[in-house]
C-alpha cells in the first residue's frame, strides 16, 4: 500500500512520527523551503508506505517508508532525480541521495551516486539530519547539473550506446536535456 502526495505540506506526520510532535513544523519548513526551490518547483512527488513504517523486527534491511523524490531530468527510460527518504536501517535514518537510471548489462533499475545517511531517533537527531538532508539536496539543485550520463560517467557507471536508447533526440546529445 502506497500513499502519494505532491507536497510534503499534506502528508500524516503526526501518524509518521509519533512521539515527535515538537518537531514536526520545523521538518515541514525545512522540506517546504526545499520544494520551494526553482529547480524543484512541479518536480516533487512524496511515496508513504504506511505498512512498513513500524520498525522491522529483527533484521538489518534498509526498509524504507517515506520517500520524496525530484526528478531533475527523464526520458521515461534515462533518468536523474534527487531524493530524501525516512527508513529503518535498522534504527530510523534520514537519507538524501542524487540517482540516475542504471544502463548496466544487469538492470538494476537506478544508481545512487551521492548518498548521505543521518541517524533520526530524537527530536534533535531528526531535525539535524533534515536539515542536513535538505541541505546536501539544495547544494545539488543548485549546481543546476540535469545530465545523467555525465553523473554516471563520474561514478564509474556505464552510459547508453546512443542517446537513442536513452528516448533522446540526437540534436541533444550534449546537453543532457
Amino acid at each position: 500500500m502506497v500513499e502519494q502526495s505532491g507536497s510534503f505540506a499534506d502528508l500524516s506526520l503526526e501518524v509518521m512520527l509519533p512521539g515527535h510532535e515538537s518537531v514536526l513544523d520545523e521538518l515541514r519548513r525545512l522540506v517546504t523551503e526545499l520544494e520551494a526551490h526553482p529547480a524543484a518547483t512541479g518536480r516533487t512527488r512524496w511515496n508513504w508506505f504506511p505498512n512498513l513504517m513500524d520498525r522491522p523486527a529483527g533484521g538489518d534491511d534498509y526498509v524504507v517508508y517515506l520517500v520524496g523524490s525530484i526528478t531533475l531530468f527523464s526520458t521515461g527510460v534515462d533518468w536523474l532525480d534527487v531524493e530524501l527518504h525516512l527508513a529503518w536501517d535498522p534504527h530510523r535514518v534520514v537519507s538524501a541521495s542524487v540517482n540516475v537510471a542504471c544502463w548496466c548489462s544487469e538492470n538494476h533499475n537506478q544508481h545512487s551516486v551521492h548518498q548521505s545517511y543521518w541517524a533520526a531517533e530524537t527530536d534533535a537527531a531528526l531535525v539535524e539530519a533534515f536539515t542536513e538532508a535538505t541541505a546536501v539536496l539544495t547544494r545539488f539543485l543548485d549546481s543546476t547539473r540535469t545530465d545523467p550520463d555525465d553523473l554516471r560517467t563520474a561514478a564509474g557507471l556505464p552510459n547508453p550506446r546512443s542517446h537513442a536508447e536513452a528516448g533522446r533526440p540526437a540534436q541533444d546529445a550534449g546537453s543532457g536535456a
